[in-house]
Protein backbone atom coordinates (compact mmCIF):
# COMPACT_ATOMS: atom_id res chain seq x y z
CA UNK A 1 0.00 0.00 0.00
CA UNK A 2 1.21 3.50 -1.08
CA UNK A 3 -0.04 6.49 1.23
CA UNK A 4 -1.08 9.69 -1.39
CA UNK A 5 -2.20 13.33 -1.16
CA UNK A 6 -6.34 12.99 -1.76
CA UNK A 7 -6.86 16.68 -2.63
CA UNK A 8 -3.91 16.57 -5.06
CA UNK A 9 -5.36 13.57 -6.81
CA UNK A 10 -9.01 14.97 -6.63
CA UNK A 11 -7.85 17.90 -8.07
CA UNK A 12 -7.02 16.16 -11.17
CA UNK A 13 -9.39 12.85 -10.91
CA UNK A 14 -12.22 13.13 -13.92
CA UNK A 15 -15.77 12.24 -11.75
CA UNK A 16 -15.73 8.81 -12.97
CA UNK A 17 -12.71 7.97 -11.27
CA UNK A 18 -13.40 9.63 -8.17
CA UNK A 19 -16.97 7.45 -8.49
CA UNK A 20 -14.85 3.96 -9.15
CA UNK A 21 -12.50 4.80 -5.99
CA UNK A 22 -14.62 6.14 -2.94
CA UNK A 23 -17.82 2.81 -4.48
CA UNK A 24 -14.47 0.52 -3.61
CA UNK A 25 -13.86 2.10 -0.49
CA UNK A 26 -17.25 3.30 1.12
CA UNK A 27 -18.55 -0.05 1.42
CA UNK A 28 -14.50 -1.85 2.70
CA UNK A 29 -15.20 1.46 5.62
CA UNK A 30 -18.96 0.74 6.17
CA UNK A 31 -18.24 -3.41 6.92
CA UNK A 32 -15.15 -2.74 8.75
CA UNK A 33 -12.22 -4.00 6.46
CA UNK A 34 -10.62 -1.27 6.19
CA UNK A 35 -10.09 1.80 8.85
CA UNK A 36 -9.00 5.26 9.24
CA UNK A 37 -7.64 6.59 12.14
CA UNK A 38 -9.38 9.15 13.85
CA UNK A 39 -7.57 11.98 16.24
CA UNK A 40 -10.39 13.80 17.75
CA UNK A 41 -13.96 14.60 16.96
CA UNK A 42 -15.39 18.21 17.18
CA UNK A 43 -19.28 19.44 17.66
CA UNK A 44 -20.05 21.08 14.54
CA UNK A 45 -19.83 24.36 17.19
CA UNK A 46 -16.32 23.88 17.34
CA UNK A 47 -15.25 24.02 13.86
CA UNK A 48 -12.82 27.26 13.93
CA UNK A 49 -11.09 24.80 16.44
CA UNK A 50 -11.82 21.63 14.36
CA UNK A 51 -9.92 23.35 11.40
CA UNK A 52 -7.25 24.75 13.03
CA UNK A 53 -6.27 21.20 14.81
CA UNK A 54 -6.94 19.68 10.84
CA UNK A 55 -4.13 22.26 9.75
CA UNK A 56 -1.28 21.23 12.21
CA UNK A 57 1.23 18.90 10.39
CA UNK A 58 2.28 15.47 12.35
CA UNK A 59 -1.04 14.54 12.69
CA UNK A 60 -1.97 10.75 13.62
CA UNK A 61 -5.86 10.61 12.49
CA UNK A 62 -8.81 12.30 10.67
CA UNK A 63 -10.48 15.21 12.59
CA UNK A 64 -14.08 14.62 12.33
CA UNK A 65 -17.07 16.50 13.06
CA UNK A 66 -20.26 15.84 14.97
CA UNK A 67 -23.70 17.30 15.20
Amino acid sequence: MRGFWLALWAGSATPDQMNRVFGGLFPLLAEKQAESPIEATYDLADILQAASHAARSGRNGKILLTG
